[in-house]
């Protein structure tokens, strides 16, 4: 057999293969592969497909019938009424072609019976394994078939592999496709509809098509009987059925209501359910003898909390756990039409939330403006509250600092009124003059750092000489026991920004490690402040060098989940009254409106690390 030929020949197919656009193309993927073969000259009566339903497991075979009694080509689906799957599965499980040369010779596997449908007798037979069955070919004639034919019909297998994958694709994506109208249907109702009634109605429907189920139910928990109550359902006697009353734990949507996550059950007669024997009755008289033998559950939760399931029933599948997620989703939307029922106020939230989904990205567009406008409002106020929460923390020190001096001037003072020192009066008006000289510096500072100065906005700034002026007010006002160090290169460069603002990012920070080591009890408190010079690579800002301010501590550390929530405007972790939440929000908000970046490090148990950077002027 010509080795183009057969190429021409696979090639002619798998363009088949790939044409398909659903299940019935199939039939024109065979019509293809009888060209073919007519065209390879193998010499079949009869070419079909044994196919296995791997959602099911069953045998379906499908014939394309080369010539029937009146000359014409055609398709013929046959499922087995009887058990004929091993020595099916025999010939699929092969590694090659199994071939049988006459059946009436050699009828091994009993298969002559079978044919006795055909106009003539099927003498030779030839199953070729590929992907989800075998591809079959026969003729009238014994001995039919040579090792050339073998190869071409092999050849023409491995291609229906592609062909029959591509068709579980395409069932797939039509599963989809139908699973996502349901649920679009099932959205469209619970938001526009206020009838409960009308609801659960269309929830049971659309949950029978979702799950390709035959019955489906209902229930809401009623609080007062303490029991499951049927409000809808398909495919029962509402007469026996609405009659139900489960207890929480009771048969399968007590099972699920009870434990809150959907659940699928298997069943193989009435005695296997778990049912009181009151309502073991009326659910066989709602059935009318109808089995049951796989049961999907889903919980209808609302508010962070159970208050019914939903549930389908069906003799004709299993109940995979993409059928619970679906049938889930379902729920999620009947759970939502009755929180519109109880409360108006969840129901003007649920819609608003609901339709969302109609048009999602419009509606976040929307949150995110509404968010940002808010923002945008709040800054000025986080920052003002933020300085008057650092000038609290300063009060008592500044308070000490102005004491020393007041008393520095009184005794003085007195010195200059004694007569019996009048001699040194010079000496008592320099210490005077000194302690007022002092008190003054310390208002100048006060006033900077409340960004009094209109001056100080925006020039430059010596880091440097900044960090010592706040570390020497928090040395005087910190727990004497409390190491603080402060390691700063020479010959720094200068920065350009709000010299009052970067006071208080400093000192904000200074005070938060301060409380981190006291809170926790460490044996040797100390905090660090450092300064470091480096170029790019920080995340946030505009390539160039930047100095890094970083204060580091020897406390306990942050934990992951505190630390991805410490920028949030009012989150805290302090006592009440000691801290408005405000500190690290405003801090990063400051730092980013000097075109800088904050980061915070803190592995657990080692301690916390600020770095704040700024670019260079």
């Amino acid at each position: 057999m010509d080795f183009a030929m057969r190429s021409a020949a696979v090639r002619q197919v798998r363009e088949a293969v790939w044409a398909m656009e659903g299940e019935e193309d199939i039939r024109q993927v065979m019509e293809v592969v009888s060209c073919q073969l007519r065209a390879l000259a193998v010499p079949f009566d009869m070419l079909g497909v044994n196919v296995i339903d791997r959602a099911t497991g069953s045998l379906a075979v499908q014939y394309y019938t080369a010539v029937d009694e009146q000359g014409q080509e055609r398709w013929i689906t046959w499922v087995p009424l009887a058990p004929v799957r091993e020595p099916f599965d025999l010939f699929w499980l092969a590694e090659g072609p199994t071939y049988r040369p006459d059946l009436r010779a050699d009828d091994q596997y009993g298969e002559l019976p079978g044919y006795t449908h055909a106009s003539l007798p099927v003498r030779s037979v030839v199953d070729v394994p590929f992907l989800t069955g075998t591809l079959a070919a026969s003729s009238y004639r014994a001995h039919a078939f040579d090792e050339g034919h073998l190869n071409a019909l092999q050849e023409l297998a491995e291609v229906l592999s592609d062909g029959f994958r591509r068709l579980d694709d395409l069932r797939a994506l039509a599963d989809r496709l139908r699973e996502t109208e349901v649920l679009a249907r099932a959205i469209a109702v619970t938001a526009g509809s206020k009838d409960l009634e009308e609801i659960l109605r269309v929830v049971v429907e659309e949950a029978t098509h979702l799950a390709a189920a035959e019955r489906a139910a209902v229930f809401l928990y009623d609080p007062r009987e303490q029991v499951l109550v049927p409000r809808a359902q398909v495919g029962h006697h509402w007469q026996y059925f609405g009659a139900i009353r489960l207890q929480p734990g009771e048969d399968a949507a007590g099972e699920v209501f009870a434990s809150g996550e959907p659940a699928a059950f298997s069943y193989f007669g009435p005695e296997e359910w778990n049912l009181r024997p009151e309502n073991r009755i009326l659910l066989q008289l709602s059935l009318q003898h109808a089995a049951e033998r796989m049961v999907g559950v889903a919980p209808l939760r609302l508010g962070g909390q159970t208050i019914g399931v939903l549930l389908v029933a069906t003799n004709t599948k299993d109940f995979t756990d993409w059928d619970l997620s679906l049938l889930e989703r379902l729920g999620e939307q009947a759970a939502l039409a009755i929180g519109r029922q109880q409360d108006a106020a969840t129901l003007q939230a649920g819609e608003a939330k609901y339709r969302r989904l109609a048009d999602e990205v419009l509606a976040e567009s929307r949150l995110r403006l509404e968010e940002m406008q808010r923002a945008r409002e709040q800054e000025k106020q986080l920052l003002q509250a933020q300085r008057l929460q650092g000038l609290g923390q300063l009060a008592t020190g500044i308070a000490h600092r102005f004491n020393d001096l007041l008393q520095g001037i009184l005794f003085n003072t007195e010195l200059c009124l004694d007569p019996a020192l009048m001699s040194s009066h010079q000496e008592c008006l320099e210490g005077i003059l000194d302690c007022s000289l002092r008190g003054t510096e310390l208002v100048r500072q006060l006033m900077l750092f409340e960004g009094y100065d209109p001056a100080a906005a925006r020039s430059p700034v010596a880091l440097g000489l900044l960090v010592d002026e706040v570390v020497g007010i928090c040395r005087s006002t910190f727990d004497r026991r409390l190491v603080l160090a402060a390691h700063l290169p020479p010959a720094l460069p200068l920065v350009q920004g709000d010299a009052a603002r970067l006071r208080q990012v400093l000192l904000e920070l200074l005070v938060n490690a301060r409380d981190a080591v006291e809170g926790a009890g460490t044996p040797d408190p100390a905090v660090e402040v450092r300064v470091m010079v480096g170029e790019g690579g920080v995340e946030g800002m505009a390539p160039g060098p930047w100095v890094c301010l970083q204060i580091s501590d020897n406390g306990p550390g942050i934990d992951p989940a505190v630390q991805a929530r410490i920028y949030e405007p009012f989150f805290t972790t302090k006592q009440q009254g000691r801290g408005l939440g405000l500190g690290l929000a405003v801090c990063q908000a400051i730092l980013r409106d000097h075109q800088g970046q904050i980061e915070c490090t803190s592995p657990p148990g080692v301690g916390a690390v600020f770095s704040c950077y700024l670019p260079v002027l």
